[in-house]
């Protein structure tokens, strides 16, 4: 299956700044675009929800951040120098210390046919269907890509930190889907 064919739902990286965060100066800076709940975080995270690029980040006190919601790898990869510098903007001079590090992309794609989950469950021991617990089959591949498969042949993979991964999943499924 062509990649172009696969649709980004979400991607997660993680990326460290150069020193600690005032989290509650970003949080007053940005208010609008922040949730900084001291009842829950206490004072040692602050939530930025960003429009464009569509994302949000995860800011801890000690520099960590956890950047989620993107819609490309691309967004995801840039996403370390486009918080850096907004934070400069704002007075507080960071720089990246590590670099931007994709966790996990989930992808959907639809494979234009009905699939009979039943019968790949039972043609396939790796491929797990409980109807009464959840409506999808679960396929957990050796490369670390979880398929959900529906019925409607609709499909949901995650667990990759690469697209090329989720590309080499997808026509898997499809070659067991065509030996059926």
């Amino acid at each position: 299956m062509p990649e172009a064919l696969l649709s980004i739902k979400n991607v997660v990286a993680t990326f460290k700044l150069n020193k600690k965060i005032d989290v509650g100066k970003v949080h007053k800076a940005f208010k609008k675009e922040s949730t900084c709940n001291k009842n829950v975080f206490r004072k040692k995270v602050v939530v930025l929800k960003v429009e464009r690029p569509r994302m949000s980040f995860l800011i801890y006190g000690t520099g960590s951040v956890v950047c989620c919601g993107a819609e490309s790898v691309k967004d995801a990869k840039e996403s370390g120098n486009y918080l850096a510098k907004r934070f400069r903007k704002i007075g507080i001079n960071v720089k990246l210390l590590t670099p931007v590090e994709i966790q996990n992309i989930v992808a959907s794609a639809n494979l234009d046919t009905k699939i009979n989950l039943r019968k790949i469950a039972i043609e396939n021991t790796e491929i797990e269907y409980e109807p009464e617990q959840f409506p999808a089959a679960i396929w957990r591949m050796p490369n670390n890509v979880t398929i959900l498969l529906f019925q409607s042949g609709k499909v949901i993979c995650a667990g990759s930190k690469n697209m090329k991964d989720i590309v080499s999943a997808v026509e898997t499924l499809k070659g067991k889907l065509i030996g059926e």
